[in-house]
């Protein structure tokens, strides 16, 4: 059995939090985005299968973050304008459960030159770090509040589809013969 909530902020457990239609929240999100950018979730949507959370869409002003809890991945989808969203990363906590954690950091053409992917995998050697090209045009999507289903179909897929041409690097995404792949590393 499925059942969709819909709720003000990120987090049920949060003693603030109270559930509303999906008209509220497309409401409250859009009178949000009016204002300055905001790192605070506006609202959110809980998808239950079987009496457990399987699914969770969290809306912020500026991005939308998507999270699995079966396959513990997130979308992060930045906006762009409107109703038009760039995948920004994509995060494997446990990927195809081998205890592995692979972080993908995407950039479109305005940020970056050339279009790439950045990625920092762990496992049990450590960080290991890589860059991938990507066509950045298959990154962009069209998300219509409530629509909720081309965001499930991007948290199906994986991400051995969106790269090709991928190679090792250092963690500041420096080449071999120390070119540098792109002007800001993601190392935190």
């Amino acid at each position: 059995m499925c059942k969709i909530l819909y709720l003000t902020g990120g987090n049920i457990e949060d003693k603030s939090t109270r559930q509303i239609t999906c008209d509220e929240a497309q409401k409250i999100l859009l009178e949000a985005q009016k204002g300055k950018k905001n790192y605070n979730p506006i609202c959110s949507m809980m998808d239950y299968r079987d009496n457990r959370l399987y699914r969770k869409i969290i809306y912020f002003t500026f991005q939308i973050v998507a999270i699995d809890l079966d396959t513990t991945k997130q979308i992060w989808y930045e906006k762009v304008n409107g109703d038009e969203y760039f995948i920004d990363k994509i995060v494997y906590n446990n990927y195809q459960n081998k205890n592995v954690y692979i972080e993908l950091h995407f950039r479109n053409s305005k940020f970056s030159k050339p279009n790439i992917c950045m990625i920092r995998m762990k496992d049990k050697n450590g960080w290991r770090y890589f860059v991938g090209d990507i066509e950045d045009i298959h990154f962009y999507r069209t998300i219509k509040f409530g629509d909720i289903e081309i965001v499930f179909k991007d948290l199906d897929a994986s991400f051995e589809a969106f790269l090709n041409n991928v190679q090792e690097c250092d963690k500041r995404f420096v080449r071999d013969d120390e070119s540098p792949i792109v002007e800001n590393n993601i190392e935190k």
